[in-house]
């Protein structure tokens, strides 16, 4: 008896070896198959889940209308909702490409700004432009369970390439939602490709801390988006009055946040992913390492580790503090410069001894939980 065991725990564990050394050109055809195969199923579990959220919520607020009339509703709701996306994908886009001109012509009114930082600047925004003029829409379809926090399947490969006539979803493509980076391509299929979200471990993205009107005017985008939410959510206002006066505050607010305070590029650095294998993390957990002014720059003179101050002694600004914007350097090749990564949310202490800054941060593309579109760039030259 004992034997007849003991050769079936032998079976199990070569088949485990066997397992572990297959080729990684086959285990990745074999996760491409099962995203394709799983998708369906993916997509139709969030729509159902859609459909349960919207149920509960409907009857908090809703009371007084029958059920079976609100049921309906929802359904041709979602009906509209699942047609309006594919039209909105590409009106995105336009969108985004005036966003950015209109961003750049707010940039060159600052008389505080020097001409070479807003040829710094024109240069980044036309590299930007270039790449967003050019960005393919994507869905997301699937998530695998064990690395749902690190990654996660879009519906674009090969056959959309072959469509556009060029190679935009490839190895390495940068993936995005507006100025904000999600992740990068590292595997390609037929239809389907697999991204690395910014909150994995293993990807490491260059990045330096930004301070001044940039944060002025993120604010200002996001006071834009929720404003424009408002207006086609009337449901949880009380009254018609009440919704337009919210409207008015925020307008107000918009005109109270100036844009007068001059950019300044300051510490530089690398952001990495804290990603947590099996989990559903709530939180956009990223981690900075290695971050000091050591050296000159075009952006600046070499700062102080400290104090800040810089070493021609002629201007002082602590390195790294909560709340500044952390965008990309495009100094590793992957990400071009400029786009938006996280926002610092803690600065650890240096130690005795210490050359740089280490810190905690959130991403600024949201919930990745509920990021359901994205767009694909084309890949960095190399």
């Amino acid at each position: 008896m004992l034997r007849k065991y003991s050769s079936s725990y032998g079976v199990i564990i070569l088949a485990m070896f066997f397992v572990l050394f297959l080729p990684k050109s086959f285990t990745r055809k074999v996760r491409e198959k099962t995203a394709s195969g799983l998708s369906p199923f993916h997509q139709g579990i969030t729509f159902l889940r859609a459909g349960f959220l919207s149920k509960a919520s409907g009857h908090s607020s809703s009371y007084k209308v029958r059920e079976e009339d609100l049921d309906k509703l929802k359904v041709r709701n979602q009906l509209l909702t699942g047609q309006l996306e594919a039209v909105k994908e590409y009106l995105l886009s336009d969108e985004r490409l005036d966003h950015q001109i209109n961003r750049y012509k707010e940039l060159s009114k600052n008389k505080n700004l020097t001409k070479k930082f807003l040829e710094r600047r024109e240069k980044e925004y036309f590299d930007r432009l270039t790449l967003m003029a050019r960005q393919v829409p994507a869905k997301i379809v699937y998530r695998d369970p064990a690395f749902w926090s690190t990654a996660v399947w879009i519906n674009v490969g090969k056959k959309q390439n072959k469509a556009l006539g060029e190679d935009i979803i490839t190895i390495d493509s940068p993936v995005v939602v507006g100025d904000n980076i999600v992740g990068v391509i590292d595997y390609v299929g037929e239809s389907q490709s697999k991204v690395s979200l910014i909150t994995d471990a293993s990807l490491t993205t260059s990045v330096r801390i930004v301070r001044g009107s940039i944060q002025n005017k993120r604010l200002l985008d996001e006071l834009s988006v929720l404003q424009e939410k408002l207006k086609f959510t009337s449901d949880i206002f009380f009254s018609k009055e009440e919704q337009k006066n919210t409207l008015s505050i925020l307008e107000d607010l918009k005109e109270n946040i100036k844009e007068s305070i001059q950019e300044r590029y300051l510490a530089k650095g690398e952001l990495k992913g804290s990603s947590r294998p099996l989990w559903r993390s709530r939180k956009e957990e990223l981690n900075g390492v290695g971050f000091n002014y050591d050296f000159e720059d075009v952006e600046g003179p070499a700062r102080d580790l400290r104090t800040g101050e810089s070493l021609d002694g002629k201007s002082k600004e602590i390195l790294i503090k909560e709340g500044d914007l952390l965008v990309t350097s495009g100094m590793d090749g992957i990400f071009p410069a400029g786009f938006h990564a996280g926002i610092v949310t803690k600065v650890d202490p240096l130690e005795e001894g210490a050359i740089s800054y280490s810190l905690e941060a959130k991403a600024t593309c949201g919930d990745l939980n509920e990021i359901t579109s994205v767009y694909v760039l084309k890949r960095m030259q190399d």
